[in-house]
């Protein structure tokens, strides 16, 4: 029986693991007022996807370590930059989905400024709402028509769901912290923000390198080219088993099923959370035509939740197409990292 666990690591060097940031359409129609404009523009938005309570729910592996003020609180921390905003969240269904979302992982949204009061991106779900007739105040995070984040550095009245208070900055300070231009907000229940200067860092104790979106990624793993269904499978299971925790596959292998299944087999089996296995996949350029297409692909094949990181396998036509879409993806929270695979400088 074939049994290949001998691709133990990879040429990480060729890999430019890159975090996503998919910035968004930043144009307005001056002439409309400033409510409307809003409401019209968001109501010509794709709808993303609804996500119920009942979703929500993990397991306590999943939250960070560091969730909570010296209270005890949940807080929820924006990251801009060097810059952080502290964030109490209102006492409501929905911010009790975002906390249960941000269990999940981070959350990156490309914001950009509207009406001079407030910066806006998609969150790519939707989240119960608790709409009322709001007059904002700077700090205020809201919820528009449940997939819109905003936050505040001036006042705007119209009907809105508020998620949560920024916390000790006067309205100068937030725009400031938040900039002239168009921030990547990253949202996290985490305190800590990632160390750039461990981006790329091995660390052999714990046998990870840190990538730069944040994510820990494992050094050592399993490579499943050339495996057959019920090799990959149980492969993947001897892995899991044995205490690896990173699995490579791509489209071209034709074997995300069985990582797939060996994945969840191997959870059920030896107890292992999600969160301690690491899958990389690859869509191919035979696929960057309709990358959306490909990803969703992967997704359903892999049927583990999210993807950990997402590669390019070969440069090809549209291949930054394919990136972009990836990025959204990204922001969606069903890929975590991105990168590149067999891409050559000249």
């Amino acid at each position: 029986m074939k049994r290949l666990l001998a691709i133990l690591s990879f040429t990480l060097l060729l890999l430019i693991c890159l975090s996503a940031c998919q910035k968004t359409e930043t144009g307005r129609e001056p002439s409309l007022d400033p409510s409307e404009a809003q409401n019209q523009e968001h109501n010509n938005s794709t709808q993303p996807e609804e996500i119920p309570d009942s979703e929500n729910k993990t397991s306590a592996d999943q939250v960070p370590a560091d969730k909570s003020d010296g209270n005890g609180e949940t807080m929820i921390y924006a990251y801009v930059g060097d810059e952080t905003l502290i964030i109490k969240p209102e006492d409501n269904s929905s911010a009790e989905a975002f906390i249960e979302l941000l269990k999940k992982g981070d959350i990156t949204v490309a914001m950009h400024d509207y009406g001079s009061f407030e910066k806006v991106g998609s969150l790519g779900v939707s989240l119960p709402t608790n709409d009322e007739k709001i007059t904002t105040e700077p700090g205020d995070v809201i919820l528009y028509q449940g997939s819109q984040i905003t936050i505040y550095y001036d006042t705007n009245t119209w009907s809105f769901t508020r998620l949560g208070k920024v916390q000790d900055l006067t309205s100068e300070q937030i725009r400031k912290v938040l900039g002239d231009g168009d921030p990547v907000v990253v949202f996290s229940l985490n305190k800590a923000p990632v160390d750039n200067s461990a981006v790329g860092v091995f660390d052999y104790d714990t046998r990870t390198v840190m990538l730069n979106s944040g994510y820990e990624m494992p050094i050592l793993g399993l490579g499943t080219y050339a495996l057959d269904h019920d090799t990959c499978v149980s492969s993947v299971m001897a892995l899991l088993k044995n205490g690896g925790r990173l699995i490579d596959t791509a489209y071209m292998y034709g074997n995300e099923e069985a990582v797939g299944e060996g994945v969840r087999r191997g959870m059920e089996e030896y107890g292992i959370p999600r969160e301690e296995i690491f899958v990389i996949t690859k869509i191919y350029p035979n696929q960057f035509s309709d990358p959306e297409g490909a990803i969703d692909m992967a997704l359903n094949k892999l049927d583990i939740g999210y993807i950990d990181m997402m590669l390019l396998h070969h440069p090809g036509t549209n291949d930054v197409k394919a990136y972009q879409a990836m990025e959204k993806y990204v922001e969606q929270g069903k890929i975590r990292s991105l990168g590149l695979s067999n891409w050559y400088v000249e």
